[in-house]
């Protein structure tokens, strides 16, 4: 169930291709040369052409307009068909763009959940030109407008995360106009965005059950572990479009409340006391006396509403990461000062949420917390000295000794001279200048490998569970340029389990007729999970210990 945000489930529910980034540039080329691409435009602005009514109702998830319900499957797929021809092709992105009135025409049909929207983003997001040429702020602004008239959907804002961006590069003006327009704008900030908040209340803290040894003195968020992560809630009463829209009467939850749809069969039981299959009864349709169907029951209703506003929570935490990429300190510094640290790792070391709720909560600590002043890649950039001290204490340590194992410092790592005005700083981010300060984001690091134990399953239905290893590996890669692995036995225990989610040869597929937990490798023998073994299976470790051969 569910679509991409809140009424979209034609952008996504009947014709996802299996792997957005799939692409053949000589077909990309015949589509242009052969005038294809303009074929589909013309069925995907249909509604346009033909003046239809494109209006989406919500509540019963079907187009107000029948004339159009009759095609919009059709439109949806030409408009994923037109993104697939043009993904990371400049030149048709160009052909699309010089064509007279197609992105205008693009422009004005986005409003509703066709798959306009999502087509334009992507459209711009990798050319930088297009970028700079279509994207103003009366763009923005209107986008903007959309979602405090149609509601909370995830396709408009996903706009506002993608034109943050071009191709791994920040758009440091776009970043400040979408952060004016959404978030220093308190008025718009409350029609459009949740508000993201702690519970007070302690006996609903979760605790953490197993830290990494040994335990350092000081370090971020040091106070959670003894009282344990607040629960983390999501307020709406403030945006008006949900005015109805309760649970349990309220409109205010724990994000695990809102998001377990997005992962159902993992989630329900632990989250409403229910099994899935249970849950799933109460989806059959209403029939009229002659089993005509009438419509969705409200169970049904009631959880694609749910999964609309979980899936476009989590394009929020998107949005977010995006506003701070490249270092973007307007938007870190205010984000900072309303987004706590131990919030964030509340929801990323979380096995109670959506394992794409917690790769996005990974990807705001990294560009929030991080990837910013004053961490500098490689413990700092290399530069002439002002000044040079002679000393004669200098000794020389071996990798493969137990000092370079276990003795702090052993390694480059971050820290700051006794002097440096941070240490006067009263917000621990910044008065916390050793390699000690992200001790909760190893715990995290680490606990998110364990759980994989080596083995990853090669299905689509494991997307999220990939997205969260690969945003981990991103967060680690920064870490240690910055620092904050100081000792050779840090960096081994980080990378062995890294090493055989990454080798492969370790991979599972689930195979039909033998049950959801039946699983085959690639060698078509039939194996239970177990935790790979490096000897096993051969693979050298990046960090090699002795006389290993790993670099």
């Amino acid at each position: 169930g569910g679509g991409d945000g809140w009424g979209d489930h034609t952008d996504d529910k009947h014709f996802d291709s299996g792997d957005s980034n799939h692409f053949d540039k000589i077909s990309q080329s015949y589509a242009r040369e052969l005038k294809l691409i303009d074929l589909v435009f013309v069925i995907a602005t249909i509604p346009r052409t033909y003046e239809l009514d494109t209006t989406y109702d919500s509540k019963h998830s079907a187009f107000v307009d029948k004339t159009f319900t009759k095609v919009s499957d059709l439109v949806s797929l030409a408009w994923r068909a037109l993104e697939t021809m043009f993904l990371h092709n400049s030149a048709n992105e160009d052909y699309f763009a010089r064509k007279k009135n197609w992105i205008t025409i693009t422009i004005s049909l986005v409003s509703d959940p066709i798959g306009a929207a999502v087509a334009f983003g992507k459209l711009i997001n990798n050319n930088a030109d297009l970028l700079r040429t279509y994207v103003s702020r009366p763009i923005i602004q209107e986008f903007k407008n959309l979602i405090k008239r149609k509601g909370l959907q995830s396709r408009l804002l996903s706009f506002f995360a993608t034109i943050c961006t071009c191709k791994e590069k920040a758009i440091l003006s776009n970043q400040e106009a979408v952060l004016t327009e959404l978030w220093l704008d308190e008025a718009s900030r409350n029609q459009t965005l949740f508000t993201i908040l702690e519970n007070n209340d302690m006996t609903k803290a979760t605790k953490i059950t197993s830290l990494l040894q040994p335990v350092p003195e000081i370090f971020l968020g040091k106070e959670c572990v003894s009282e344990g992560f607040k629960e983390v809630l999501l307020d709406w009463s403030s945006i008006d479009f949900l005015s109805d829209f309760k649970i349990d009467g309220k409109s205010k939850c724990s994000v695990q409340q809102l998001c377990w749809v997005l992962e159902p069969e993992l989630l329900c039981e632990a989250t409403t006391g229910k099994k899935w299959d249970d849950v799933q009864k109460g989806f059959a349709p209403i029939l009229d006396s002659d089993g005509n169907v009438l419509g969705m029951s409200p169970e049904n209703i009631e959880f694609n509403q749910r999964w609309d506003l979980a899936q476009y929570f989590k394009i929020q935490l998107d949005l977010f990461s995006a506003l701070c990429f490249g270092r973007s300190y307007a938007s870190i510094d205010a984000l900072s000062k309303a987004i706590p640290f131990q919030v964030l790792v509340a929801l990323a070391i979380s096995k109670n949420l959506p394992r794409s709720i917690r790769e996005a909560s990974v990807r705001v600590i990294h560009r929030l917390y991080v990837d910013r002043y004053p961490h500098s890649p490689h413990c700092g950039r290399p530069a002439l000295p002002d000044l040079i001290w002679k000393t004669d204490e200098l000794r020389k340590i071996e990798l493969a000794t137990k000092a370079a194992r276990t003795e702090e410092g052993a390694f480059p790592s971050f820290s700051l001279p006794s002097d440096n005005d941070l240490n006067k700083s009263t917000d621990p981010f910044y008065s916390i200048t050793s390699h000690t300060k992200f001790f909760l984001l190893r715990c995290l690091i680490q606990g998110v490998f364990d759980d994989f134990g080596g083995i990853q399953e090669y299905s689509p239905s494991q997307r999220p569970a990939n997205g969260l290893v690969c945003s981990v590996i991103n967060l680690l890669s920064d870490l240690m340029s910055f620092g904050f692995f100081s000792t050779k036995d840090k960096i081994d225990l980080a990378c062995r389990p890294m090493n055989r989610l990454l080798d492969g040869r370790t991979d599972v597929v689930p195979y039909e007729g033998s049950g959801n937990n039946a699983l085959q490798n690639y060698g078509g023998k039939d194996t239970k999970r177990r935790k790979a073994s490096l000897s096993q299976n051969k693979v050298t470790p990046i960090v090699a210990g002795g006389g290993g051969g790993g670099s």
